[in-house]
């Protein structure tokens, strides 16, 4: 078994969450559900990409969709 690089791959799903790329092939996601609960907004994607099966679940505080 391979050695995985626990620094490498923190840093690179950071990045991925922040421009919200696919964490598997660095293609462009798609938001595909939201569900807000008290004070968390969880949000759902999928990569955009036909084969790729990469998906990501990002919480954020509620208080950052309530600003006007």
């Amino acid at each position: 078994m391979e050695a995985m690089n626990v620094d490498g791959l923190s840093a690179r799903l950071r990045l991925a969450a922040n421009r919200q790329l696919c964490p598997e092939c660095g293609k462009q996601m798609t938001e595909i559900d939201r569900l807000s609960d008290n004070r968390a907004v969880f949000i759902w994607y999928e990569c955009a990409k036909n084969n790729c099966s990469g998906q990501w679940l990002q919480k954020t505080s509620a208080f950052n969709f309530n600003k006007t």
